[in-house]
């Protein structure tokens, strides 16, 4: 019985030190973890602080609204995740499930900051893309426009025929719908002209007027729809 008991409170011992050892290596893993997001973050703010200045004075400032909105939201979640940092590196240790909860969201913060900064890159990535081909595009917008207000037409013979066979609580939720897809149409026709008149001397401004004009387009195709 003795032998016994020791060898269940030895096993106990070393299962509690292997649980106590595991738990401290992945405590380390993600401590390194939230380490390299902040950096990477930090990295990430300071060259989107520059790249906006550039986009601004490509694209126009009306453009690059979203991208300095992006900037302090990022810019407020990596502040909290350096607060996040420094409780943790204070003189008063938190338990290890309090520390890994702390790291999870160091992380989570850099993570999302990183997201929002990546998505207005990419989104000015795309309208350099754009440059190219703009002056085609533009061309190809007035014929897909006309294209779309001859079903906007059909789609008011459906409602109309809809509103006489059933009662107005059935087409409730579509009401406006082709109005507001005919305003969409003709912002989408202000900016295709306005696109096409200067691509050529102004192809950033070109580029916006057509992001633009496809944008509205867009929105007409899902009210029509």
């Amino acid at each position: 019985l003795v032998a016994g008991g020791l060898f269940l409170v030895g096993r106990a011992l070393m299962q509690r030190r292997a649980a106590a050892k595991a738990q401290a290596a992945a405590l380390d893993t993600l401590n390194r973890d939230a380490n390299r997001a902040l950096l990477g973050a930090d990295e990430a703010l300071k060259d989107a602080a520059n790249d906006v200045e550039f986009a601004a004075a490509q694209w126009g400032d009306p453009e690059v609204v979203p991208y300095r909105e992006a900037i302090r939201t990022a810019d407020g979640e990596l502040r909290a995740a350096f607060a996040l940092r420094q409780k943790l590196d204070d003189a008063y240790p938190e338990k290890p499930p309090e520390r890994d909860a702390m790291l999870r969201q160091i992380i989570a913060r850099c993570t999302t900051a990183q997201q929002l900064l990546d998505a207005q890159e990419q989104r000015f990535d795309d309208l350099r893309d754009l440059e190219a081909s703009a002056p085609a595009q533009l061309a190809a917008l007035p014929a897909a426009i006309e294209a779309l207000r001859a079903r906007c037409s059909a789609a008011h013979e459906v409602t109309a025929r809809l509103r006489e066979s059933y009662a107005p609580s059935a087409t409730a939720s579509i009401d406006g719908n082709l109005a507001e897809a005919g305003k969409a149409l003709d912002a989408s026709a202000g900016e295709a002209a306005r696109g096409a008149a200067v691509v050529g001397a102004r192809p950033s401004e070109g580029v916006v007027a057509l992001r633009r004009a496809q944008e509205a387009m867009a929105r007409a195709t899902q009210l029509v729809e």
